[in-house]
């Protein structure tokens, strides 16, 4: 589909949209790229939210095989891509295995628009979803800013290290309860490397464990894990960094979290503006009056919907749909 014009992929999503709502009564709200080739004039053109999901092999392996598959890869808000088709039983059939098995540990099933809603996140409209994490540092305040500006790159871009670089003392001294909050744009996700020159040396990449194409968080817990598993402790490292994982991407901001271990925060709602515990036209309207210059927001990371530290016109619609939604 990449290679079509404009009017043959509008022509491909309509015609698909049309059959669907005849027969459903409802229209398409995702869309799944053909082979997942996808450019910017598709996310550009069509209107949906692109997802892929991961690939549990089921056009090739045996339905225990794809059940094991299903099961082995199952995680909070994770997104299973499997093909359904006459001739493609066994996957039915593990499925058969394989939803008992998960709902025996908790799992829930839900579509995809009730995954977004549970999780808080609002569809980017530029972005392939996997995954749909939910944010994991409500009850975290920032304790040190690392870096605040703009620098884009490659992965290969030697300047990573030191413009994105954190201070391992620090880290240490936060004892695990701690996080790195990564503000970038990219279509692939911000890694946290962890380097050991001396002795034998170390490069060890952490992927995030939240990431939704505008902020990226990587937790204290998994970098002290992969430390315990490297044999080394915080005060042997020669650097810790933020560096892209795969294409180009712009950084904007680093931030070092500290867990509030006093129970006194409470978790906050997007959307509230006002800080008055509801979503209500009174956040609405503090936003219309705050984008018109003559007003104040009380919450402005309530309304901060693509997480680029202001409120623009895109967080207003945002906040529109959403009220709309309650």
């Amino acid at each position: 589909m990449s290679e079509m014009s404009e009017s043959e992929m509008l022509s491909e999503i309509k015609y698909v949209d049309d059959y669907v709502f005849k027969i459903t009564g409802e229209h398409t709200k995702f869309f799944r790229a053909p082979f997942l080739n996808t450019n910017a004039k598709m996310f550009d053109i069509i209107d949906q939210t692109f997802i892929c999901g991961v690939n549990c092999e089921d056009c090739s392996t045996a339905p225990q095989g794809r059940a094991d598959a299903i099961i082995s890869a199952a995680k909070d808000g994770l997104i299973v891509l499997m093909h359904d088709s006459e001739s493609n039983s066994p996957t039915s059939e593990a499925l058969k295995i394989a939803i008992p098995a998960l709902q025996k540990e908790g799992y829930e099933f839900v579509t995809l628009s009730e995954l977004f809603r549970r999780q808080g996140e609002t569809p980017l409209g530029d972005r392939c979803y996997s995954e749909v994490t939910k944010y994991p540092c409500d009850s975290y305040g920032i304790y040190k800013n690392i870096f605040t500006g703009q620098a884009t790159g490659e992965s290969s871009w030697s300047g990573w290290a030191q413009t994105t670089a954190i201070d391992k003392n620090i880290l240490g001294e936060l004892a695990g309860k701690y996080a790195v909050e990564v503000k970038y744009d990219s279509q692939s996700v911000p890694m946290l490397i962890l380097q050991k020159w001396s002795g034998d040396s170390i490069w060890k990449a952490i992927y995030p464990c939240y990431s939704n194409g505008k902020r990226a968080c990587f937790l204290a817990s998994d970098i002290d894990s992969a430390l315990k598993e490297l044999g080394i402790d915080y005060p042997e490292l020669n650097q810790i960094s933020i560096a892209p994982s795969g294409s180009s991407m712009t950084i904007t901001k680093i931030d070092i979290l500290q867990k509030d271990t006093s129970g006194t925060q409470t978790k906050k709602m997007s959307g509230d503006l006002n800080s008055d515990g509801i979503l209500s036209s009174a956040d609405i309207l503090m936003m219309v009056h705050w984008m018109l210059g003559n007003g104040e927001i009380t919450d402005m990371a309530a309304g901060d919907f693509d997480n680029n530290d202001s409120i623009n016109i895109y967080d207003f619609i945002m906040l529109k749909n959403l009220f709309l939604n309650t």
